[in-house]
């Protein structure tokens, strides 16, 4: 993981016009309410077109940090990810029927395969973001506040508690990072803790030479794994859990945690990872975003 990267937009137009200008500078919350959009629907559509209207864009990127001999091959390879991206809303893949809401840095979607039980979803990092370790202070709290209210839909309205889970098993592949969540009853907390633990410890190579169990409760993540190194963690109710150092990216294919969390929640192996339709994602959508309403932060602009 190559860190301090930032990226700066850079138009190709050498000129501008006054219109342009000015609606570049006002915020999203302003153009919401220049141009009277009155719900979170389509608010989440119009930020989408406006991503995608400048996906033609190139990027800046910052080398701070970054060794010149290898910042080209970076460039190539993020920007041809970036385009093929699953999470990218300015991707050519991207499914926008798996956009749930949009709120600051983040997005949440529900999976596109693999939905183990109702209020299971995915918080996504808008930009092409490998890992929360290399996020940005201002980013990290956003995600922190994110979490915290999505714990207290889980507890309000399912009875549950919430398990976070970020996959950063091979950082050369540079994949989308997110942040998969999942609801559980309170009582399995403790059985779920044990499952995950040991799961964790016994993962990887016999002989490694990091730590099997690295505590995240106290650090938080990103003062627990330095940036650059792939990892699992395992997050309950945003308030830390356990973290694993990933040595053996082979050892973790097939969407390792998913599995783990899939056989604590008890359900059939065969629908853990089984491709949804588009009528599947739409009831899905419409259910989730039923249980999220009272969540979800709306300007005042447009209430």
């Amino acid at each position: 993981m190559l860190a301090g990267i930032k990226y700066k937009k850079k138009t190709k137009e050498e000129e501008k016009t006054k219109e342009e200008e000015k609606k570049s500078q006002i915020g999203l919350n302003e153009i919401r309410k220049n141009e009277k959009i009155a719900t979170s629907e389509d608010y989440n559509e119009h930020l989408i077109r406006n991503i995608r209207k400048n996906k033609d864009e190139e990027y800046e990127i910052t080398e701070s940090q970054i060794k010149a001999e290898k910042l080209d091959t970076y460039k190539r390879l993020t920007k041809k990810t970036n385009q093929n991206c699953d999470h990218c809303i300015d991707s050519q893949n991207f499914n926008s029927k798996l956009l749930v809401s949009i709120r600051g840095s983040f997005h949440i979607e529900i999976p596109s395969s693999g939905y183990l039980s109702k209020g299971h979803c995915l918080l996504v990092p808008n930009a092409h973001t490998l890992s929360i370790t290399e996020m940005e202070s201002n980013e990290y709290q956003e995600l922190q506040d994110l979490q915290k209210d999505i714990s207290k839909m889980y507890r309000d309205e399912l009875g549950k508690t919430a398990i976070f889970v970020e996959n950063v098993i091979d950082l050369r592949r540079c994949l989308h990072t997110y942040i998969e969540c999942f609801p559980l009853d309170p009582q399995a907390r403790e059985d779920a803790e044990m499952i995950i633990y040991r799961e964790l410890s016994e993962g990887d190579e016999e002989w490694t030479q990091n730590k099997k169990i690295i505590p995240t409760s106290v650090k938080g993540i990103r003062k627990s794994i330095p940036k650059g190194f792939p990892y699992i963690h395992i997050d309950f109710d945003g308030n830390g859990g356990f973290a694993h150092v990933v040595e053996d990216s082979n050892y973790f294919r097939g969407n390792f945690s998913r599995q783990i969390i899939g056989e604590i929640l008890r359900v059939d192996p065969m629908f853990r990872n089984r491709k949804h339709n588009d009528e599947e994602l739409i009831r899905i959508s419409e259910e989730f975003k039923k249980l999220w309403r009272e969540y979800e932060e709306i300007p005042e602009e447009a209430q």
